[in-house]
């Protein structure tokens, strides 16, 4: 018998096989046919209930008079009303940003809260890190600002004091940046007589151009203001924002718990060093990946530093490492926070 013929004889008796069970049981056949019909009545009527759904989840939604974001705002006028509706469609139209922004903020809100806590700060300015840098420490623009918080080099050096240098760009510290962007936010309120718009449009144009502008237009009405097309869109955005992630659920983005990623544990101590030292070989003593190493420590820009004293951040998990196997030369100074 050659192969044709095996593999003949072999799909006859599948046949047979087949021929049989369908035989065998029409009963059977008959309750399985009725399971059948009952679950594609299920699926028709899921699919009837998505139908009913808006597929633009902002159709019906009204802006409200006031809002709460730092005091409460106005937002009365249908201009302002049009400018946030508008804004808050971008927002949610953008679903796959949405989704990430919100897995996202469960791993780095909490830090943000507990900074803006500590220095009596207005917990809605969390949302600017969002339209910012939708929490990536290390984004740059194309103007140069770096960081979580988009510090440009000139402010965080010259007036915030931050290290930018070939070695360390401290815009990338979530700690450091934030606590930055807190006293800018002060000078702002300060400046603009607690007018949360002008300041969070401060922030973004610099509080002297928006200031030349609102003396040579004699208003100091945010929404009255002829601004630039992105600085008019700024303070909007914000509030947008915030408007999208309070009504997630309203939205249609009910995310469960568990996709929303948990915040680092890590205890952060400073340490001295002699001579230079590789980081790579920090992190392997520690039994850390240098990604992850660097993931924790974004202001560190090479893999080599030189002589002096710096801030580390080591996961929990590998502290007890950390201690045990310190590269020659290097001593802990000061520690610690968790």
């Amino acid at each position: 018998m050659n192969r044709s013929d095996v593999l003949l004889v072999i799909a006859l008796a599948i046949l047979l096989v087949l021929v049989g069970l369908e035989l065998n049981s029409q009963a059977k056949q008959d309750e399985r046919y009725a399971e059948f019909e009952a679950r594609l009545d299920t699926l028709q009527t899921r699919v009837d209930s998505l139908r009913t759904q808006p597929s633009q989840p902002w159709i019906g939604y009204r802006i409200p008079d006031f809002f709460s974001f730092c005091g409460l705002v106005d937002l009365r006028s249908a201009a302002s009303k049009r400018r946030i509706k508008e804004e808050l469609i971008f927002v949610l139209s953008n679903q796959g940003q949405m989704t990430v922004n919100l897995m996202r903020s469960g791993e780095y809100f909490p830090w943000i809260e507990r900074i803006l806590t500590e220095s009596g700060a207005c917990r809605d300015l969390r949302y600017v890190v969002v339209v910012e840098s939708s929490f990536r420490l290390k984004a740059f623009s194309s103007k140069e600002a770096a960081g979580p918080w988009q510090f440009i080099k000139e402010t965080a050096t010259t007036r915030f004091g931050m290290r930018v240098d070939q070695y360390i760009d401290e815009r990338l510290d979530p700690e450091l940046s934030t606590r930055s962007a807190i006293r800018y936010f002060d000078e702002l309120m300060e400046f603009f007589d607690d007018d949360i718009l002008l300041a969070l449009t401060g922030y973004y144009a610099g509080e002297d151009n928006l200031l030349a502008r609102m003396r040579r237009q004699k208003t100091d009405n945010y929404w009255k203001l002829d601004l630039p097309y992105w600085s008019s869109r700024y303070a909007s955005q914000i509030l947008a924002c915030k408007l999208a992630f309070e009504n997630r659920e309203r939205f249609g983005f009910s995310l469960p718990e568990s996709e929303y990623y948990q915040p680092a544990e890590f205890r952060e101590i400073t340490i001295r060093s002699r001579e230079g030292f590789s980081l790579v070989d920090l992190a392997r003593n520690s039994q850390l990946d240098y990604k992850e190493f660097k993931d924790l420590n974004p202001k560190f820009l090479v893999d080599r530093l030189p002589a002096g004293v710096y801030s580390v951040r080591i996961p929990l998990n590998n502290f007890e490492a950390f201690q045990q196997n310190l590269p020659e030369g290097i001593t802990i100074v000061l520690g610690d926070r968790i």
